[in-house]
């Protein structure tokens, strides 16, 4: 299964953290905490192995505390990737204690926490007491991956400043734990901060590339479209007839298993009647089964022509029955001997 930011195959999962982490959706590419939460949930039940790749510049801080908690609290293998870049919130939660592992082209940054706040001087004082409280408890985070003092990560990393690590020195200071195998990053190559600056665009070009592709026009035309107005109302509607997808695709599997349970009762009864019919053994029960699951109605034919087999029980009587056709052949046999006699 596929959808914009999770891709299972069957035990193992790709789940995605591509663009700006957030409580709330405000635009295309938007991360929602609750989204990721609720699938890593979902994950943890159905999957053994949880691979979580990494393409943010950050967002907010409490969604991103969330998936955080989330990644720890997770049972199963999860493993970090930074595919692009994992900056301010971002980084933080690649330090989740998880395993992670950075490409060679990438960047991981941290720096201080940044609030907006429109207010009197009591507002601003509750705001830089919170903003100090979040640092507080980010410094912890750090201080835990880098094997660093709490106070030490403060003082290097929320200083008003930007703290950019290429994949080698992420794995020198402790924030990562190795890079993937590909060709050393060439001289020319873009800078960290032209790669913060392009990275928020590239899941958005890819959504509309593919949507690109598309005849609006046509689609617009097709009933379960006629009131959409934006791309992202079509893919409202993909994402629906999707989840419907899944669930007939449910309810189909179940349909055929009682389907098929219903076969093998209906194969057993007839193959009980034949036998008890006489026109087939007991040991011959499992070929002739074979024969109805493969060509049914031709081996019923076959089945209903057989006459029923003779049996030496039904011709030796039962002591006292005279009238069975074993008694009736001894009178035979006597009457005969006695004819012969002189």
């Amino acid at each position: 299964m596929q959808t914009d930011n999770l891709i299972i195959d069957g035990k193992e999962a790709d789940l995605l953290l591509y663009g700006e982490i957030a409580n709330n959706c405000e635009g295309e590419g938007t991360v929602l905490g609750k989204t990721i939460v609720s699938e890593l949930m979902r994950l943890s039940k159905e999957c053994d192995t949880i691979r979580v790749h990494i393409n943010s510049g950050g967002g907010e801080v409490y969604a991103g505390i969330a998936i955080f908690n989330a990644l720890r609290r997770c049972d199963k293998e999860v493993v970090i990737y930074t595919d692009g870049i994992s900056a301010s919130i971002a980084g933080i939660i690649a330090m989740c204690g998880r395993t992670h592992y950075m490409s060679r082209f990438a960047r991981l940054m941290i720096h201080s926490v940044s609030a907006g706040v429109y207010g009197d001087k009591s507002d601003l004082k509750a705001t830089i007491a919170e903003i100090e409280a979040l640092e507080t408890t980010l410094a912890d985070i750090i201080s835990a991956r880098m094997g660093i003092t709490a106070d030490e990560a403060k003082r290097r990393f929320f200083d008003g400043n930007d703290h950019w690590f290429t994949a080698e020195e992420a794995v020198a200071a402790g924030l990562a734990d190795g890079i993937y195998d590909l060709p050393p990053v060439a001289a020319e190559s873009d800078t960290a901060k032209e790669i913060y600056d392009k990275v928020y665009v590239n899941r958005a070009l890819l959504r509309s590339q593919i949507l690109n592709k598309m005849d609006l026009n046509k689609i617009m035309k097709k009933r379960r479209f006629e009131n959409v107005k934006t791309e992202d109302d079509i893919l409202r509607v993909i994402d629906e007839l999707n989840t419907q997808i899944e669930t007939l695709e449910r309810e189909n599997a179940s349909l055929r298993s009682r389907i098929t349970d219903l076969e093998e009762a209906e194969i057993e009864k007839i193959l009980d009647a034949a036998v008890a019919a006489g026109k087939i053994e007991e040991g011959e029960k499992e070929s002739y089964r074979s024969l109805l699951n493969s060509n049914r109605a031709a081996t019923e034919r076959v089945i209903s022509s057989l006459k029923p087999k003779r049996r030496v029980r039904n011709d030796i009587s039962v002591r006292g029955n005279a009238g069975t056709t074993w008694n009736k052949r001894m009178d035979e046999i006597r009457s005969n001997l006695k004819k012969r006699k002189p």
